[in-house]
């Protein structure tokens, strides 16, 4: 190959190639993923979750862009919405969901690659690199999408909330960068819309999108240039729907939906957790450069003081200094800086216990910084080439671009390696636990769920001591316990399974899942009335908590108290109209001659039956049912005795349907 037609590879990449080549090499590093076992939240997310088992209708109880409350994807419907495409098209098997983990990565790479090439042209680079601009964004983009830190996001299922986040923040950034290349206002309008969409589509994805109107108006003042004053008549259409995109997660909040476990009342302080995020930041950094070893959770000692904390914090509050300093004379450092902080800051700001670090996280994160690395050293080496070659001439010159390319080649053959022999260790449940514990042997969260997967694969002492140790280890938190108490409660070891629950509860005496696991404790050991009263107390703590009036309602009904049993059991089906909850209820008002309400929740039933039964155990119970209504149609039922009050009301519900 001559010097010439090297040259012409080193400066300019043809689409096609460049986009068959990423597909190549994603699929080679991923497609070897695509029957590793469902792990950890995948079983919530994906096997549990009722309300991906069917795309429409989009809205209403369980429907695609309904999310099951308590999971993962609570206030993230986008992501819930393409699990059920999945899940229509394929089920629970896995290969599917990871098909389209790579479709989505690949293009977010392609997204990556226009979004750098137009960047080195911007005039902050005065032109240096427009004949290579081309080349430059493929070179990033390749060593972005191979880097290892990204295995779990594409690999572990439920990440796709990451990775559709990020697919859509670079699509907003794009359509951002559209906006400012367009000089009719027509134009402009569509490109602010399609960044509203974009927006949207992220922000519903996972609230790490939040940050998405600092970095666009960063990359603004970077690259585009102007005065305050300026940007903000040149690009107020642009923010604005960038404001509107956010209301729809505010919506979700605003109605007491969020992500599990995360939010300031918590069982970690925000200034504890502030403390300890001011390490972590950095851990992030290290991965960057080092992504060894990498592990889906990170034991994080929590730090409480200052004393404890001040290396961190010193080194945060310097690097926020230096990042700000070359913010103001618009370096591109500083874009890659701050823009990085900015990407994180959600989840350094808001505390989640047992999650303080996560590989996941650097998904958009580290867009921020390898590109800038990537030009950079690609530009030193060709400089360097080129001193070495003395390249007088065109052929020297296109020489030196050239060997520019070799660290990139580099980084991604090593890369490439390091995936290849790291991303086994999410194949399996039990693989995933014991890979992190032979780098953290002291993590409880990773020693509490390697026992509950030893439970699952038939080693019950083997689990329960591993979930005992964890328990002794770490007590104090919400996660542990619960990880805990499902082990013991799993393995009938009720008499273990009440004194955890008691120690739980006089820790976190408010917190309605402590209370809640110490009524089910109560109920296995057989103290049926102290149940009673403790599913009281959850419920005072927590009004909607459905499943807390559901057990209420079966030990009231087996205690003879019907009468509160079925108001219970009305505000359970109304919270959560499942077949159990459907039944239950149906059953009640039917042997207690309440023939107006049973009529009125048996359409509700026999849906619940058809969606969640298979058809040989629907079948007898639809028949049941309408036997029943066949008998009761024709009596007058306002005649009826029995029938008022709670009845009329529950009827009023059954006639809206679910």
């Amino acid at each position: 190959m001559t010097t010439a037609s090297l040259g012409r590879i080193a400066s300019h990449i043809s689409p096609l190639v460049g986009i068959a080549v990423l597909l190549a090499v994603c699929w080679g590093v991923y497609g070897r993923t695509l029957d590793y076992e469902l792990i950890f939240d995948d079983v919530a997310s994906i096997e549990k979750n009722e309300s991906i088992r069917r795309l429409f209708p989009l809205f209403g109880t369980n429907g695609g862009l309904m999310p099951s409350p308590g999971t993962p994807l609570e206030v993230r419907p986008a992501v819930n919405l393409t699990f059920a495409v999945n899940y229509r098209f394929g089920g629970t098997t896995p290969a599917g969901y990871r098909l389209v983990n790579i479709a989505v990565h690949v293009t977010a790479a392609l997204a990556a690659w226009l979004i750098v090439a137009a960047t080195v042209r911007s005039p902050v680079f005065a032109g240096r690199f427009t004949d290579r601009a081309g080349a430059m964004g493929f070179a990033a983009a390749l060593v972005w999408m191979v880097h290892p830190v990204h295995e779990e996001t594409i690999v572990y299922l439920t990440q796709r909330t990451d990775l559709q986040m990020g697919f859509f923040y670079l699509l907003t950034l794009l359509a951002a960068i559209g906006f400012w290349r367009c000089r009719r206002w027509s134009s402009k309008a569509i490109m602010a819309a399609i960044a509203t969409c974009t927006g949207t589509g992220g922000m519903l994805s996972k609230e790490m999108m939040a940050s998405i109107p600092a970095v666009v108006a960063l990359y603004e003042w970077t690259f585009v240039g102007g005065s305050p004053a300026t940007i903000l008549r040149r690009s107020w259409p642009l923010y604005l729907g960038l404001l509107f995109s956010s209301l729809p997660l505010a919506l979700l909040y605003a109605n007491g939906k969020g992500t599990p476990l995360a939010g300031f009342n918590n069982t970690i302080s925000a200034h504890d957790f502030w403390l300890t995020q001011c390490g972590s930041f950095f851990v992030y950094w290290r991965l960057l450069f080092w992504p060894i070893p990498l592990l889906v959770h990170y034991h994080v000692p929590t730090l409480h003081s200052l004393g404890a904390a001040w290396p961190g914090v010193i080194g945060l509050a310097a690097y926020l200094a230096v990042a700000a300093v070359a913010v103001w004379y618009r370096r591109p450092l500083g874009f890659a800086l701050a823009s990085f902080f900015l990407v994180l800051s959600p989840t350094l700001i808001v505390p989640l216990p047992h999650e303080e670090i996560a590989e996941r996280r650097m998904y958009v994160a580290s867009l921020a910084v390898l590109p800038l690395v990537t030009i950079t050293v690609m530009e030193a080496v060709r400089v360097l080439a080129a001193r070495v070659l003395g390249a007088r001439t065109p052929g020297r010159h296109r020489l030196a671009a050239a060997g520019s390319w070799l660290p990139t080649v580099a980084v991604t053959v090593a890369s490439v390696g390091l995936v290849v022999a790291t991303v086994p260790r999410l194949a399996t449940k039990s693989g995933l636990w014991d890979h992190v514990l032979a780098h953290q042997p002291d993590d409880a969260l990773a020693l509490a769920f390697a026992g509950w997967q030893d439970c699952e694969d038939g080693a019950a002492e083997a689990g329960i001591d591993k979930v005992m140790r964890a328990w002794r280890m770490n007590s104090g938190t919400r996660f542990v316990p619960n990880v805990v108490i499902a082990v013991l409660d799993r393995t009938q070891r009720y008499p273990q399974m009440l004194a955890v629950c008691r120690t739980h509860h006089r820790l976190h005496p408010r917190l309605p899942a402590a209370v809640q696991s110490l009524a089910v404790a109560l109920e296995k050991n057989g103290r049926f009335l102290e149940a009673i009263d403790t599913y009281r107390e959850v419920i005072r703590l927590k009004p909607d908590a459905w499943d807390a009036h559901s057990a209420l309602a079966t030990l009231l009904a087996e205690n003879g108290s019907i009468a509160e049993s079925i108001e219970h059991f009305e505000i359970a089906t109304d919270l959560h109209p499942d077949f159990m909850n459907c039944m239950n209820l149906f059953s009640l008002y039917r042997d207690t001659n309440q023939v107006a309400a049973a009529l009125a929740i048996a359409p509700q039933l026999m849906e619940a039956a058809r969606e969640e039964l298979s058809a040989d155990e629907a079948e007898p119970i639809l028949g049941e049912i309408a036997r029943y209504e066949a008998r009761c149609r024709p009596m007058d039922h306002d005649d009826s005795p029995s029938t008022g009050g709670a009845a009329e009301r529950h009827g009023d519900r059954g006639r809206k349907g679910r």
